[in-house]
């Protein structure tokens, strides 16, 4: 159920989209000094007791560069999981156009760690970043309406409770009450819980906006 992947990032992105602003040239002359890997990954960030998916634009031993959703000041702690297993804290010293630079607490072997994260990702255990989120929603099938509450999400499937109809193979269209709609078919399903897995995925920003609204208590 993962889209997220260590690799070349996507043409139409470039690094330097996101240099930093100008008073912060510090941390762009030690950017010169070390190797920047370009990557294109999910991962979970969390600023001020606030988790949301993110992505991992590059990293170096130094430190990386990561896009945000809300506002992220100069100076800020950040931490970063790039998988259950790999987590790195810093902070940020530039923040420009929807993305932010994060200074590493101490250098990392980034060359190493992308290895590791590539070989878990190949494991049948790998399950792409999701957040907790707790949203009502109606789900539609052959079988007519199913009231349904989300429990978490990722960009590719979405955990939920059911009323007991929902069985492995059924197509669902699903409505949440956020507005935000998707086709899915049900991966598994035991009791009351099932997985969805999606056939159009949510975008980082979507899955940020559900997690939002779960923990400031709007649903």
């Amino acid at each position: 159920m993962t889209t997220a992947r260590v690799e070349a990032a996507r043409p139409e992105f470039q690094p330097e989209d996101a240099a930093p602003a100008s008073g912060e040239t510090g941390f762009a002359e030690r950017r010169e000094g070390h190797r920047h890997r370009t990557v294109y990954r999910v991962v979970k960030l969390s600023v001020r007791g606030t988790t949301s998916l993110s992505h991992l634009c590059n990293i170096s031993d130094e430190g990386l560069m990561a896009s945000v959703d809300d506002a992220v000041d100069t100076g800020e702690a950040v931490a970063v999981e790039l998988s259950p297993d790999h987590r790195v804290t810093g902070r940020t010293v530039w923040v420009k156009d929807g993305h932010c630079g994060v200074a590493f607490d101490a250098p990392i072997d980034s060359e190493a760690l992308l290895h590791e994260l590539a070989e878990e990702q190949r494991s049948a255990r790998h399950r792409a970043p999701r957040l907790d989120a707790q949203l009502l929603g109606v789900a539609y099938s052959e079988r007519g309406l199913h009231p349904v509450r989300t429990t978490n999400l990722s960009q590719m499937g979405i955990g939920l409770t059911h009323d007991g109809r929902l069985e492995p193979g059924l197509h669902l269209l699903m409505t949440l009450e956020n507005g935000i709609e998707r086709r899915g078919v049900v991966r598994w399903s035991h009791e009351h819980s099932a997985g969805v897995l999606l056939t159009e995925p949510l975008g980082c920003s979507e899955v940020n906006r559900c997690a939002s609204m779960t923990a400031t208590g709007h649903c």
